[in-house]
């Protein structure tokens, strides 16, 4: 996150405007580029009520969409870069808080399981 402060807390406030938002998460992920440099990264549980009948993939623009609005009134360094969402609960503690390492980590799986993946599919065409 370049070196700046990003509290997740404080993004988070800013998601509990969407009303199929059951629980979010912001964390920061290891860059592609350069692992030191954190991207921040949300993981959304939806409401499945509320997007029934739609696609992974319609959820997913839809999430997108309203996450650039919220961007828009975010500095550059705390926007959201990333984004993965479920329906799906989150893994909690016994005092029901999420457990963000294990969160984080899933994210970083799902990420090294979509790379392998694309790299798979480039030398199948190959």
């Amino acid at each position: 996150m370049n070196g700046k402060n990003v509290f997740p807390e404080e993004i988070e406030q800013e998601l509990n405007v969407l009303p199929y938002k059951e629980e979010a998460i912001i964390v920061g992920i290891p860059s592609a580029e350069d692992e030191r440099d954190l991207v921040v990264t949300l993981k959304l549980v939806y409401n499945p009520e509320e997007f029934e009948g739609k696609t992974h993939e319609e959820i997913n623009a839809i999430v997108k969409a309203d996450v650039e609005k919220i961007n828009d009134k975010l500095p550059p360094y705390k926007r959201i870069k990333r984004v993965y969402t479920t329906d799906e609960p989150m893994e909690k503690t016994s005092t029901q808080k999420v457990k963000r390492f294990v969160e984080t980590q899933k994210i970083i799986d799902e990420e090294k399981a979509e790379k392998l993946r694309r790299e798979e599919a480039k030398s199948e065409e190959a």
